[in-house]
């Protein structure tokens, strides 16, 4: 007391550096803990922090998520033992980690904060949006290693019911762990546990197993139900990723005019499973265009669809198969067969022709009348390389005119009749092209097309050319078909002069109308008077030649 006295009433400035010095050294020696102001222990008891939920629902505001934390920390001090537990205010958690640094998305990150808390045990977790619900998910995990310890799930329909699940999940996950979880040690305080002289213990504890799912894709909106072993969750496309237990799960994506999608996948442990989803629309339009106006139009699709309607219509169909039936009294029917893509349009184009008795025939050869392996001069003019009648290839009857090509060279066959019509008329036969590999000059198999006159050295129109491709090419030489050699086709031409410089030819083959061109007539367009049959290289057949004009 003297020397206390001394000091007070002189100072010695020497002695109060020191003592100052002395003080600023120890308390740079003292641990960590009492470096920021925070011991681990509070007369013995040890902390527990409960983090901020992380919010991922547009359904709550951000001062009601907060106000969810704050229950679950009031409902944890209310249920722990006081004499052995402290949970850290928010305020006293600010003083050593800032908020934006206590958002965690690993085990390892925990572990980090949970060190830096000085706290025993951790509570995290979110909330989200559950369709029209909302679901709330709180962890709890060990201070030191960051380890979970356990998980509580629930959902509401709003801020009430919600406050009411997380005071019971909080209540429920806290009796769990501190039951069973984290064995309790009897500490002093200020008194450090003893540890072995040369061996450090490390403990690694059982990791979850759990994986992430997601599901992504169009349409955007869409419902994706997930259902697994621990229930079922309702989201919107695209979802994820949502950490989930390993295991099995069932995947269901709905919406209106999709089909429906399912698909069960397998989520392992420590990995994410993406299933990507592209719903197809359950319907397609089907356009159907053409001649006669008003012509009976039979529709039948899948999913039993059925309907009858004039042409011409355009119908929105369910996709896959639809058939479609075009009548008319007097003329001759239309059937085809067409696929409808969801989400596009398919046109399909109709033009009846005229049944046969409805037409004048300028004239029709099927050449059963004529000698076999002789031309029929008779009727047929014979160019360049001709053929003759075949008595043993034939679509109907027994015979059928064979015009060959020289193979190798540029010399083809050709086969001239006169029209004895004019225009508008059709052309109607049966063709049959060869097998043999070309390698002429004559890049082509079958021809139909009018002449001037009777020579290949006059002026021409092509009406149909098969090439040594498997295409079938119009007058404008476009490719309008595909065929195989070796098989007969129906070939049906209609031709017109819709003005004094323009030509039309319309195509059939097998009955089915494939497309038409409109193209400008050539000097002597009016003076072309004969059909001509050519085959550019190997064997061509025709049979049943029919040339008429409509009454």
């Amino acid at each position: 007391m003297p020397r206390v006295k001394l000091l007070a009433e002189k100072p010695n400035f020497s002695a109060v550096v020191g003592w100052n010095l002395c003080l600023f050294a120890l308390v740079l020696a003292l641990p960590e803990p009492f470096a920021y102001g925070q011991v681990k222990l509070y007369e013995g008891r040890e902390l527990i922090a409960a983090l901020e939920l992380q919010s991922f629902t547009q359904q709550l505001t951000s001062e009601q998520v907060q106000y969810l934390t704050d229950a679950v920390r009031k409902a944890l001090a209310d249920a722990i033992d006081p004499q052995r537990y402290t949970v850290m205010t928010r305020e006293s958690m600010d003083v050593l980690i800032p908020p934006e640094e206590r958002k965690c998305l690993n085990d390892a990150c925990y572990a980090v904060v949970g060190k830096r808390l000085q706290a025993r045990l951790l509570l995290a977790g979110n909330v989200k949006d559950l369709g029209k619900r909302i679901g709330v998910t709180l962890e709890a995990y060990d201070g030191p290693t960051g380890a979970v310890l356990g998980i509580e799930q629930g959902e509401g329909q709003d801020i009430d019911e919600l406050l009411e699940k997380v005071r019971a999940m909080a209540r429920q996950i806290v009796a769990k762990v501190l039951g069973t979880k984290i064995p309790l040690k009897p500490v002093s305080p200020g008194i450090p546990e003893p540890l072995p002289p040369s061996f450090e213990e490390k403990v690694t504890p059982p990791k979850p197993e759990e994986g992430y799912l997601s599901v992504e894709g169009t349409p955007k909106g869409a419902v994706v139900l997930i259902t697994g072993a621990g229930g079922s969750m309702s989201l919107r496309l695209p979802t994820g990723p949502l950490r989930v237990k390993a295991g099995e799960y069932s995947i269901k994506v709905t919406a209106r005019d999709f089909d429906e999608f399912k698909e069960d996948v397998f989520v392992p442990a420590d990995q994410t499973k993406v299933v990507t989803v592209n719903l197809v629309p359950s319907y397609g339009q089907l356009d159907i265009k053409g001649t006669p106006e008003g012509a009976k139009t039979e529709v039948s699709c899948e999913k039993n669809y059925k309907k009858e309607v004039g042409l011409p219509s355009k119908l929105v169909v369910p996709h896959g198969m639809c058939k479609i039936k075009v009548t008319r009294t007097g003329y001759e029917p239309f059937e085809r067969e067409v696929i409808v893509e969801g989400g596009k349009t398919m046109e399909v184009k109709v033009n009846l022709v005229l049944e046969s008795q409805n037409v004048a025939v300028g004239w029709q050869d099927n050449f059963e009348t004529y000698a076999p392996n002789l031309w029929p001069s008779e009727n047929w003019i014979k160019d360049a390389n001709g053929g003759g009648v075949d008595d043993t290839v034939h679509h109907e009857g027994t015979k059928s005119l064979k015009i060959t090509g020289v193979i190798g060279s540029c010399w083809a066959g050709l086969g001239y009749r006169a029209l004895s019509v004019t225009p508008p008329f059709y052309i109607e036969m049966w063709v049959k092209n060869g097998t043999e590999a070309l390698s002429g000059c004559h890049a082509y198999r079958s021809y139909i097309g009018l002449r001037k006159g009777t020579s290949w050295r006059n002026p021409g129109r092509q009406l149909i050319l098969f090439d040594q491709s498997s295409k079938v090419r119009g007058t404008s030489d476009s490719q309008i078909a595909k065929y195989t050699p070796g098989i007969w086709y129906k070939i049906k031409i209609k031709y017109e002069r819709p003005t004094p410089s323009t030509v039309k030819i319309t195509y059939w083959i097998n009955d089915t109308y494939i497309t038409e061109e409109t193209v400008s007539a050539v000097s002597d367009e009016d003076f072309l008077n004969n059909l001509d049959l050519t085959c550019g290289e190997g064997s061509c057949w025709f049979d049943e030649v029919k040339v008429y004009s409509a009454r």
